[in-house]
């Protein structure tokens, strides 16, 4: 299996909210983030679902230091000229929740819906574009690369005071 790249989850979020959108005969834009601040700020022409990883915690729940829990981030930039309707920024979030919540991604745990709220410029009044963020996670194992140099495990002693019953 190839090595996990974040990217991955973002890509398949998209196609299933294309596949989503698809099939509900909605007019509407869906895309990972961009690459670039030029594409990020292109004109919003008709209602935009911008989905992107936003962040990663390493959460540790054992003793070993190679492994852990690792809560992903995921955003969808809700991008449109109207707030109600069937294509104002709440309906396409709630399509969004409907569509996401509970979805199991191949990298990564189910996504749990975690927020919804006016982003950093809740409304461009320059562009007319309202922008609200939906935010979700989901968990997934690390496992760490040992060190390049460390030794490697090759014998495991039981003590042999351990009494089974």
């Amino acid at each position: 299996m190839a090595e996990f790249e974040y990217y991955q989850v973002e890509d398949e979020l998209v196609s299933r909210v294309q596949t989503k959108i698809t099939e509900s005969s909605l007019n509407i834009e869906v895309a990972a983030y961009p690459d670039s601040e030029e594409e990020y700020k292109r004109a919003v022409s008709k209602p935009r679902i911008l989905i992107g990883f936003v962040g990663a915690v390493l959460d540790n729940k054992t003793t070993n230091e190679n492994a852990g829990e690792e809560t992903l981030t995921i955003v969808a930039l809700i991008q449109a000229r109207r707030k109600k309707g069937d294509e104002g920024c709440h309906h396409i979030a709630k399509l969004l929740r409907k569509w996401l919540a509970g979805f199991e991604t191949s990298h990564c745990g189910r996504l749990m819906y975690k927020s919804y709220k006016g982003n950093d410029l809740v409304y461009d009044a320059d562009s007319g574009i309202w922008n609200w963020d939906m935010e979700f996670e989901c968990k997934k194992m690390f496992i760490q690369d040992p060190e390049p140099d460390g030794p490697l495990l090759t014998q495991v002693i039981i003590n042999d005071e351990i009494q089974t019953p």
